[in-house]
């Protein structure tokens, strides 16, 4: 077995994959890859196994996080299937709560979060981290120990359930009724509350003191608006009135569409560093827009950065000039009250000399 790597730079890569590792039914898993060398002729590659334990939970229930470590090592082109110690930290963030599952030389480990109280699709975001020194690259030239290897990944995951409605000849499957009344109706995996739905269908919509009656919302949201035989489509309707009309990731405040069809406007985010490598000390410049959506928050490393409130009409465009002394990531998540966009950057560290 050949390896050809620089002995310079720890590399870092994050492998998105079915690994083989069995997990319990309905449990949702990745993968991270963290590799680099141990000694001038031996190549280490650190697996991190991260899951929680459902996709689907109710609100205030415990979610399980777990990581489980495995590695692999080649020294002098011999494939040794024993590996090395773990050396990194790996984070786990659920329901805006940050803890560690797996410490250094540990082979696994998890730890209980709770889940929202609010119906919708949410996601778990783990990071794993190390440092140059921790990983043993005690190599001429290699990375000093300040020099932190970061990887994170996000895994979505749903919460839904029924609490105090009232269902009369409809179907709830995965969603919440909360003082609510559906008749002849079906809500999957959406929310009601304090509405009504008579042979209208919710899939992923939210209704708050709304009425559908023979309408349809799917991944939109009604409040104390009306519906009559119209669909929603990813739209909003506040205080307004749609008869035989469709919305289409549009907006209606107080007002009414009769058979209108208006143009979708689909969320989108992204966020850039440059430049993307930089000397230690120096800067770069963190930049993200963000449009349709009404908030963002951006992590640093893994920990809470920047928060953004937004209107969903407007395009939001921000940035900062951060000093760099360390690997970092960025990851922004926007949300528009019916879709979540995840966007990430990676600022790597360069050498002022150039590797053997």
């Amino acid at each position: 077995m050949s390896i050809i790597a620089s002995r310079t730079f720890l590399s870092l890569a994050i492998f998105v994959a079915a690994t083989g590792f069995v997990m319990p039914q309905q449990a949702k898993a990745d993968t991270f890859l963290l590799n680099g060398w141990d000694g001038p002729s031996r190549f280490n590659s650190y697996v991190f196994n991260v899951s929680i334990d459902k996709s689907v939970y109710t609100p205030g229930a415990t979610i399980i996080a777990t990581t489980q470590f495995t590695s692999w090592a080649c020294s002098n082109g011999v494939f040794d299937i024993s590996g090395s110690f773990n050396y990194a930290t790996v984070n786990a963030t659920i329901n805006a709560v940050t803890q560690a599952i797996l410490n250094k030389y540990a082979s696994s480990g998890s730890k209980n979060f709770t889940a929202p109280s609010i119906s919708g699709n949410y996601f778990a975001v783990f990071t794993a981290s190390a440092f140059g020194n921790d990983l043993k690259t005690l190599i001429t030239n290699g990375p000093s120990s300040n020099t932190p290897i970061v990887a994170t990944i996000s895994i979505p995951y749903t919460v839904s359930a029924v609490t105090g409605g009232t269902t009369t000849g409809g179907t709830t499957t995965g969603g919440t009724t909360t003082g609510g009344t559906t008749t002849g109706g079906t809500t999957t995996g959406g929310t009601i509350t304090g509405g009504t739905i008579t042979g209208g269908t919710v899939t992923g919509g939210t209704i708050t003191g709304g009425t559908i009656t023979g309408g349809t919302v799917t991944g939109g949201t009604t409040t104390g608006g009306t519906i009559t035989g119209g669909t929603i489509t990813g739209g909003t309707v506040t205080g307004g009135t749609v008869t035989g009309g469709t919305i289409t990731g549009g907006t209606v405040t107080g007002g009414t569409i009769t058979g209108a069809i208006p143009t979708p406007t689909p969320p989108t985010v992204s966020i850039s560093v440059t430049p993307n490598r930089v000397v230690a000390g120096n800067n770069t410049t963190v930049s993200w827009v963000a449009s349709n959506v009404t908030s963002c928050s951006v992590t640093k490393n893994g920990a809470p950065w920047k928060t953004v409130v937004s209107d969903a009409t407007k395009t939001q465009s921000k940035s900062f000039i951060e000093t760099i002394t360390a690997q970092t990531a960025y990851v922004i998540t926007c949300s528009n009250g019916t879709d979540q966009k995840v966007a990430s950057a990676i600022v790597n560290i360069t050498s002022v000399f150039q590797g053997f």
